[in-house]
C-alpha cells in the first residue's frame, strides 16, 4: 500500500515552474487525465505501487496541463492574492497529500469509485480540502465561485476525477490466490473413487449421502435366515446416518427380543464386475457380516462371498467361492482387522476371481464354477444361535448390546 508520506516522493515534475505555483496545484493537477500507458508501463502494472508508479511516469505530460491551469489561477489573484492562495496552499500541502493518497489506495482496492465518493476521499480529517459542487475549499476557504477561471479549473478537477475513475476500471488488477476449499475427509479416510479404472467401466456408486436407500436400487431384507434359527432379519435395522449406510444389530423388543440384524442387496444385476465395499464392523461375537454375489434368479448356488467372517474375533477377512447342488466350496482366508475402516471388493472375470483389499490383490480362483450368470452384490450382518455348526460363533456373554456394520462407500464396474 502507498504510505500517504511518500507520495509527494512518487510524482515528479520535471518541467521548470515555480515551486509555489506548483504546490498550489499539485491538488488539481494529479487528478487530470492520465496519458495512455505504453505497453512496457502496462506490464508492469500489477500492484498498487505499480499503479502509482505509473502515474509518476505520466508526470510530464500532467505538468503541462497544470501549468495550463497556472496561467489561469495567475489571472484570477493579482498582487497579494495570489500570495495569500499559495499561503494556503502551502498550509494544507501535506494534509492533501495524505488525502490522496488514501484516494489512490481506495480507487485501487474497489471495483468502482463515484465522482462523490472520489470527492469525499479528497477532503482530509481537518476539513483542508473539499470539493463541493462547483467550489473547491481549501482549508476553509473556498475556489470557484468568484471567478469563471476558478470554476473552470474546479470543474476540470471533477473531470479529470471521472477521468481516473473510469481509467481505474480497465487497469489490470491484482487478484488475491483464493483460498482453496478444502476437501472435506471422508468418514472412512478415503474417498470414494469417481473414475474409471483400466480394464473396467463405473457404471455405478453409492456413498449414502441421501436421506435414505433408493428404492430403485436397494431393497431390503426380511424374515428368518436359511439355515439359522437364531438370526432375524429386520427391514428397520437398515438405515442412513452421517453419509453411512448403516445395519444395526441388537435384541429388538419389536421382534420378540430376537437378536435382530439386516441387510441388502443392490437391484441391478451383472455378468462379470469388479465391485468394492469400503466398511466397518463392530467387534461382537455371534454377529458376523457376509458381502457377496447373489444370483439374480434366486437359484442357489453359485455365491461368491469376497468378504465374510464367522463372527469371531474380526482378525480374519474369509472370501467363499459356493457351487454345485452339494455346496462345494473354494475357501480363502486373510489377516485384516475388520474393526477398522478398509475396502474389501473382488474382480469376477470368465473362470477366475481375484478377491482385493485395500487396492491390492489377496487371493485368486481360477475355476470353471465360477458364475457366468447375472449376479447382484449383497450386504448383509447375521446373528448366530450357539451351536449351529462348528464354524460359525454364536452370540454369548461377551456380546456387546449393539453390532453395527458401517458402509461408507460402494463402487460397481463392468468389464470393458
Amino acid at each position: 500500500m502507498l504510505h500517504p508520506d511518500n507520495l509527494s516522493e512518487a510524482v515528479v515534475f520535471r518541467v521548470q515552474t515555480p515551486p509555489a505555483v506548483i504546490t498550489a496545484l499539485v491538488l488539481v493537477g494529479l487528478f487530470l487525465p492520465v496519458a495512455p500507458a505504453t505497453a512496457s508501463t502496462t506490464s508492469t502494472i500489477l500492484n498498487t505501487q505499480g499503479r502509482v508508479a505509473m502515474i509518476a511516469a505520466r508526470s510530464d505530460s500532467l505538468h503541462r496541463q497544470v501549468a495550463l491551469l497556472a496561467k489561469r489561477v495567475d489571472a484570477v489573484h493579482h498582487g497579494q492574492q495570489i500570495q495569500h492562495s499559495i499561503l494556503l496552499v502551502n498550509r494544507g500541502v501535506i494534509q492533501a497529500n495524505r488525502s490522496l493518497a488514501k484516494l489512490c489506495n481506495a480507487i485501487l482496492a474497489e471495483p468502482t469509485i463515484t465522482d462523490d465518493d472520489a470527492a469525499s476521499l479528497i477532503s482530509c480529517s481537518s476539513g483542508a480540502i473539499h470539493l463541493d459542487g462547483d467550489v473547491l475549499r481549501l482549508d476553509g476557504h473556498a475556489f470557484g465561485g468568484r471567478h469563471p477561471s476558478e470554476a473552470h479549473a474546479v470543474a476540470k478537477l471533477r473531470s479529470a476525477i471521472r477521468g481516473l475513475n473510469e481509467k481505474v476500471n480497465h487497469w489490470p488488477r491484482e487478484t488475491p490466490t483464493p483460498t482453496p476449499t478444502p476437501t472435506p475427509t471422508p468418514i472412512s479416510g478415503e474417498a470414494l473413487p469417481t473414475a474409471s479404472v483400466p480394464g473396467w467401466s463405473r457404471v455405478f456408486a453409492d456413498d449414502f449421502t441421501g436421506a435414505k436407500l433408493d428404492p430403485r436400487l436397494w431393497s431390503r431384507y426380511s424374515g428368518q435366515p436359511g439355515g439359522d434359527p437364531g438370526g432375524w432379519f429386520d427391514p428397520t435395522h437398515v438405515s442412513l446416518s452421517n453419509s453411512e449406510l448403516v445395519i444395526r444389530g441388537y435384541r429388538d423388543l419389536d421382534d420378540g427380543g430376537k437378536w435382530a440384524t439386516g441387510g441388502v442387496d443392490f437391484r441391478v444385476a451383472q455378468t462379470y464386475g469388479k465391485y468394492l465395499v469400503r466398511f466397518r464392523f463392530d467387534a461382537g461375537t455371534g454377529v458376523a457380516h457376509a458381502i457377496l454375489l447373489w444370483p439374480a434368479a434366486d437359484s442357489w448356488p453359485p455365491e461368491v462371498d469376497f468378504s465374510e467372517d464367522n463372527g469371531g474375533d474380526r482378525q480374519t477377512t474369509y472370501a467363499t467361492l459356493h457351487y454345485g447342488t452339494s455346496n462345494q466350496i473354494i475357501h480363502k482366508e486373510g489377516a485384516v482387522d475388520l474393526t477398522q475402516w478398509h475396502t474389501l471388493g473382488v474382480e469376477w472375470t470368465p473362470g477366475k476371481l481375484v478377491y482385493t483389499l485395500d487396492g491390492r490383490d489377496w487371493a485368486t480362483v481360477e475355476n470353471v464354477n465360477v458364475p457366468s450368470i447375472p449376479m447382484q452384490l449383497c450386504i448383509q450382518t447375521q446373528a448366530w444361535a450357539t451351536g449351529i455348526n462348528d464354524w460359525e460363533h454364536g452370540i454369548d456373554a461377551t456380546t456387546p448390546a449393539s453390532v453395527n456394520l458401517y458402509v461408507d462407500w460402494v463402487v460397481v464396474y463392468a468389464p470393458l
